[in-house]
């Protein structure tokens, strides 16, 4: 495993997807460092797994808010770490999309406090659904399986947001 800075390529996205989708973060001067993580190599040439993982399970990107200890030493805000074996198979889109979801977890406090390092209080934002669920439970169970009903809202919903519309057209 080995972790290095992310090229000026990946930190300028970020900073796209900062100045177009969260406004707040801009204002409020929150700092960014974005590191790629690898997974460790084979003899064989190839990864050993996957670079990161989240909660055991394989992510393309963790985010983190930093200490108030780690600010106060001079560290960035918030710290992106980024699965850099499958980053550059991405399309610039999907980045963009990680890119922005990664963001997406970090809030500004409302009121505008500052911390011991008078940097701002951030929150973390968590997913508006986690599918913590198994298929073979939702069949045995069906709607008794607490997860089926949270899938079947979460359905209704992207459909409503049309990111089904090509498959149902």
């Amino acid at each position: 495993m080995s972790l290095e800075p992310a090229p000026v390529a990946v930190i300028k996205l970020f900073e796209k997807a900062m100045r177009d989708n969260h406004e707040r973060l801009v204002e409020a001067g929150v700092t960014v460092q974005i590191l790629m993580k690898h997974a460790k190599v084979g003899d064989d040439g190839k990864p050993k797994g996957p670079a990161l993982k989240l909660h055991g399970v394989p992510a393309f990107a963790t985010v983190k808010i930093m200490s108030v200890a780690d600010r106060v030493a001079g560290a960035e805000d918030i710290r992106i770490v980024l699965d850099g074996d499958s980053w550059p198979e991405h399309t610039e889109e999907r980045q963009l999309a990680i890119a922005d979801h990664e963001l997406t977890h970090v809030l500004v406090d409302d009121d505008g406090k500052t911390d011991d390092a008078e940097r701002p209080v951030l929150k973390m934002r968590h997913h508006d659904y986690d599918g913590g669920l198994f298929f073979e439970v939702c069949e045995r169970h069906g709607m008794e399986e607490p997860q089926t009903e949270a899938l079947l809202a979460a359905y209704a919903k992207a459909r409503q947001l049309e990111l089904f519309a090509a498959e149902v057209a």
